[in-house]
């Protein structure tokens, strides 16, 4: 499973993959997994959270970005 990484990329570029088509893994600033995906027809980004045992839909990008919390610093 290949991951979306934050650090290497900002929340723009991101958007521009997920709106074109494709579905990602990304990693939480903790360590937590989620696969996102955007439905062009509906305007909702979904995120899918513990191997897919529940999905939280986001019409914003900015809200699913706070959701998950994604980590943008280097590690340390």
């Amino acid at each position: 499973m290949n991951f979306f990484s934050m650090k290497d990329h900002d929340i723009y570029e991101l958007v521009r993959e997920l709106e074109g088509g494709k579905s990602l893994w990304v990693k939480g600033k903790y360590g937590a997994e989620y696969k996102v995906n955007y439905v062009e027809e509906e305007g909702i980004y979904y995120v899918e959270c513990e191997g897919g045992r529940y999905t939280e839909e986001f019409d914003d990008i900015y809200e699913m970005q706070e959701y998950i919390n994604f980590n943008f610093e280097e590690d340390e």
